[in-house]
């Protein structure tokens, strides 16, 4: 049926923002005057309102301050990534004649832990004997070869990488390098080391094996020259007098700083540290 809604009842609607055509639905009778236009405001007054949306929530963030030993990496890394140019040699290099090495130097030593590490911190430090200015630094336009091989070894961390030095290992027969490696991490590790154990190094490796790692960039730490990166072992098919075999296997990648050295003296570094590696009772334990 027909709703009518006098004149001054439209006015008083159109004052309070009421929607007529609702109004009507909502009264239900014949006619609307500005009473009950009136009346209608008040119930829309007192209605419940209807609860907002509960805002959606954020999504979780961890931060982390950067700071301690955590900036003090950030910034050598940082450093070392925008003053160095960089470049990395790659190679691979067969283990079965370092594995052979390690399993007979155990039985012959039961009372030392021979570890793949130790033994190729030996050969690191033999094939460094041979090319002194892979064991040098950089700094302040001056290259120097350092006589004594100080060796840093890359150990992760819960706060970062952190690289402690064996000193001396110029001298340091095979047997005393491998077990300078094994005491170095473990001290690390417990955090026993004193703090002059973390600077003076000359040479660095990195070993990211354990992640399965085949090859990687590493960077170098600041002042040296170079760093050498190892992956992880790994079997492969070759061909050996006509028959085919299994070998043992491992990535090694040399970065060094080209201001202080150029490919081919890097080149030759990695190339004999392959041979070493594979020869490894030359090595002098």
């Amino acid at each position: 049926a027909r709703i009518f809604v006098t004149p001054g009842a439209k006015k008083i609607a159109k004052e309070l923002g009421i929607d007529i055509e609702a109004m009507k639905a909502a009264l239900g009778q014949a006619k609307i005057s500005k009473k009950d236009v009136y009346a209608y405001a008040e119930t829309l007054k007192n209605a419940p309102k209807a609860a907002a949306p509960a805002p959606a929530a954020a999504p979780a963030v961890k931060e982390t301050p950067v700071k301690g030993r955590r900036r003090a990496i950030a910034q050598k890394m940082s450093e070392s990534a925008s003053t160095k140019p960089r470049v990395t040699l790659m190679l691979d290099a067969d283990l079965e004649e370092l594995l052979r090495a390690k399993k007979y130097l155990g039985e012959k030593y039961p009372d030392r832990r021979i570890t793949v590490t130790g033994l190729l911190a030996v050969a690191v430090c033999k094939t460094l004997k041979s090319h002194p200015i892979m064991n040098a630094t950089y700094e302040n336009d001056v290259i120097r070869e350092h006589a004594d091989i100080r060796l840093g070894i890359a150990a992760d961390m819960e706060e970062g990488l952190i690289v402690p030095v064996i000193g001396g290992c110029a001298e340091k027969t095979g047997l005393e390098i491998c077990q300078a490696v094994n005491e170095t991490v473990k001290g690390c590790r417990e955090n026993t080391l004193p703090p002059s154990a973390y600077a003076g190094g000359t040479f660095t490796i990195s070993n990211l094996g354990s992640a399965g790692i085949k090859y990687f960039t590493p960077i170098i730490n600041t002042p040296e020259i170079a760093i050498l990166g190892v992956g992880s072992m790994r079997k492969e098919l070759a061909l050996e007098n006509g028959q085919v075999v299994e070998r043992r296997k491992i990535g090694l990648c040399l970065s060094f700083d080209h201001r202080a050295v150029d490919g081919a003296p890097a080149g030759s570094f990695l190339k004999d540290l392959k041979e070493n590696i594979e020869n490894p009772f030359l090595l002098g334990f």
